[in-house]
């Protein structure tokens, strides 16, 4: 993803996930993966629609073990979809672009 896009840590999970006044969206994901990078080009291009109405994060599964085993994800691109501080959703994998917008959408309505 673009730099900017939020850099979720085990940190900062609670204060920018947890208790978001939006929907976020994470992406775990590692810089050595093909299908993240293009997952990001993807989200990249989508993100704009949804400005404000969405938080889009990301977590460096090398940087963040912790995160990665307490979300129990086990391959990468991983996209969690949160909204009031609960998990609505995730999936695994890359996905085609009406995929990624009808799983984001589900945060929104």
């Amino acid at each position: 993803m673009s730099s900017d896009v939020l850099k979720i840590t085990a940190e900062n999970f609670e204060a920018e996930v947890v208790k978001s006044q939006i929907p976020v969206l994470i992406e775990f994901s590692a810089p050595w993966c093909a299908s993240c990078r293009s997952l990001n080009s993807l989200i990249d291009e989508i993100r704009p629609a949804y400005e404000g109405e969405i938080k889009f994060a990301s977590v460096d599964v090398d940087d963040e073990e912790e995160l990665r085993e307490k979300h129990g994800v086990l391959s990468v691109p991983t996209i969690e979809l949160y909204k009031n501080g609960d998990m609505l959703d995730k999936k695994t994998g890359e996905l085609p672009r009406k995929q990624l917008t009808d799983f984001i959408e589900k945060a929104l309505f």
